[in-house]
Order: structure tokens, then C-alpha cells, then sequence
């Protein structure tokens, strides 16, 4: 377990099967790199000066393997100076504008997550990355989350035009509520037929497991995308997260 304090940053885009604790939420991670120890993915966590915020941003680099891995350790880089800032949307803003400032080719699904655990609330934003997964304490199934009003030509991914807006979406959250972050690495893992694992298997996945605690879940996922047959043509990254 790894243990994340105020003003402390953690995260990367190595191989990683790891739990961190926080003030506000304790998860259960596993990124692996589709070619070597490092890729496109980035998987980010830090709290707040005043421990009050715990941020999650997690993103895909397009491409694969080390040869993307130059300009995702850059974005990681950009994150880590945006920790006490509350707006992911405005985060997101900022590292569009970077990557097409700094970077050539770097066309990047990412979500941002902000956890106030002052007012319990959850924040959103995506600049065109897959939606997350959700259960809140006590509910029976797990359900999709997806902005409600999504502003025209707004949320695309970052590094494909200037002044793109992202919105920001606000839930409540309690203690116990549970969330799914994700990569589309997991859903397009394919297997010999091209029969993708897709939402459609993890949502059977979450269905069977509605009652399972953080590592089993993660550990039932990785064994339905191994039983699938699933062939990872990407980096592939997810995490359980739990509200404490």
C-alpha cells in the first residue's frame, strides 16, 4: 500500500500493480505497457497542500512502447505542476495547449478526477477519453458515467485543436462508493477471432463481482480479459477506486 500526503505526487507510465491510500480514497491500480516497461499511458495521483483534494488523471498517449513514452513522461511532468489547482477542466485546457506547443504527434485521450473530501464530491472532466464505471454503497449494479451536457465540438481529445473547451461535471460521493477508471486498452484487447472485450465484457465482469472488494475486482477483471483470450494491442491501464 502506498500511502499519498499532502503535497505528494505519485504515478507514471511504468508497469505498475499497486494500491494507494489517501485522505479521500484508497484504489487499486495495474497498468502494463503494451511493448516494454514504459508507454502511452499515464496514470497520475496527488493531494492538495491542505489535504483536502486528491486528484486522479489518468491518459493515453496515441501509439505505444517507448516511442511514445518521451512525450507522456512530459505530460506526467505538466500534471504534476497543476496539483493544487480544483478545475480538471482547466488542467486539461492547459495540457492541450502544451501538447501542441511542445510536442509533434501526440494526439491523447485523459480524464481528470478531483475528490474533495470537504464537500464529498467527485469532478469530472474528459477530453475525449472512454467513460468511467460507478457503484454507488448499497446499489446492486454498477452503471456508466458520461457527461450530462457536453458542449458542441468540446471534450475532444488533446493535440487536435486550439482552444478546445472541456467541461467539468460534478457528483455526490459517500464513504464506500466505488469507480471504475479506465483506458480503452482494456476494452479493445482482442482476441483470436477480432472479437474485442469491449464494454459490453466488463460490464458482465462488474455484474458478477457487484459485491467484490477492490483487489478481487481488479484481479476478476484481469482473469475475464484473460479467459476472453484478450491480446493487448495497446497499453493497457485501470483502477478501482473507493471513496474512505
Amino acid at each position: 500500500m502506498h500511502f499519498i500526503k499532502c503535497s505528494e505526487i505519485w504515478g507514471g507510465i511504468h508497469t505498475a500493480d499497486e494500491n494507494i491510500k489517501t485522505k479521500g480514497l484508497t484504489a487499486s491500480m495495474y497498468c502494463k505497457p503494451f511493448e516494454s516497461n514504459v508507454g502511452g499511458d499515464i496514470y497520475y495521483f496527488s493531494v492538495c497542500g491542505k489535504d483536502i483534494l486528491t486528484r486522479i488523471a489518468i491518459g493515453d498517449v496515441a501509439g505505444h512502447g517507448e516511442s511514445v513514452s518521451r512525450v507522456s513522461g512530459q505530460l506526467y511532468e505538466s500534471l504534476s505542476k497543476n496539483m493544487n489547482k480544483h478545475e480538471g477542466n482547466n488542467i486539461l485546457s492547459n495540457l492541450n495547449e502544451f501538447i501542441l506547443k511542445e510536442t509533434k504527434k501526440a494526439i491523447t485521450t485523459a480524464a481528470i478526477y478531483t475528490i474533495d473530501s470537504s464537500a464529498s464530491t467527485l469532478a469530472f472532466s474528459t477530453a475525449g477519453h472512454p467513460p468511467f464505471y460507478m457503484k454507488l454503497k448499497g446499489a446492486e449494479e454498477w452503471s456508466e458515467v458520461v457527461l450530462q451536457h457536453h458542449t458542441p465540438k468540446g471534450n475532444i481529445p488533446l493535440g487536435t485543436l486550439e482552444g478546445t473547451h472541456f467541461d467539468e461535471e460534478t457528483i455526490d460521493v459517500n464513504s464506500g462508493d466505488q469507480f471504475l477508471f479506465l483506458t480503452d486498452g482494456l476494452l479493445e484487447a482482442s482476441n483470436k477471432k477480432g472479437n474485442m472485450f469491449g464494454r459490453a465484457g466488463l460490464m458482465e465482469v462488474l455484474k458478477q463481482n457487484s459485491n467484490s472488494n477492490m483487489d478481487d475486482l481488479k484481479q476478476k477483471v484481469l482473469n475475464a480479459l484473460s479467459d476472453h483470450g484478450g491480446l493487448l494491442t495497446d497499453d493497457l491501464t485501470f483502477m478501482v477506486v473507493e471513496i474512505n
